[in-house]
């Protein structure tokens, strides 16, 4: 039990902050990541040392994050007709202070991508995975991971530019 203890306070804020980029709100990332946590702690068995514990717990923290998500969609199906991200993923104003100005773009216009896009731009660009490790975790093929990295990239990078507007030269 003592590793598990280990390995919760070495994983933890790996996990926290994929979370927190995947799903944009502070308390479902926390409410997740201890979630993420006891499903490992209770399927420990299941754990085949294929792969780091580093990369297991964060591919079960994807599998938790796109079930809360999904289960988020279909009771807020109506507000997502009109909005692209609903009110409750916008961070508090609190957290948004702790947050340098370049930090707070990037992550309003992450939270404007596709979640397959945040997921692979949090792996690889945030938590510095490889392109191995992501695949592991999200469950891909190497090449649709460096694939979907590329382009994810190129869309944050237009949403980016339109978020700079026509003021700084960009359009």
């Amino acid at each position: 039990m003592h590793e598990w203890k280990y390995m919760y306070e070495m994983y933890f804020d790996d996990v926290y902050k994929f979370l927190f980029y995947l799903l944009g709100n502070r308390e479902e990332a926390e409410d997740l990541t201890q979630d993420t946590f006891i499903r490992g702690f209770t399927k420990r068995g299941q754990f085949r040392y294929q792969s780091s514990e580093k990369t297991w717990f964060l591919a079960i923290a994807r599998n938790l994050g796109i079930d809360h998500i999904r289960a988020k969609k279909r009771l807020n199906n109506f507000r997502k007709i009109l909005a692209k991200d609903t009110i409750d993923s916008e961070p508090s104003p609190d957290q948004l202070l702790d947050l340098s100005e370049e930090k707070k773009r990037l992550y309003r216009c992450l939270q404007l991508l596709k979640t397959p896009y945040r997921e692979v731009l949090t792996l690889r660009g945030i938590q510095d995975l490889s392109v191995k490790e992501t695949s592991l975790v999200l469950n891909w093929p190497e090449s649709k991971v460096t694939l979907t990295f590329h382009r994810a990239v190129k869309s944050l990078r237009e949403q980016l530019g339109k978020e700079e507007g026509p003021e700084n030269g960009t359009e």
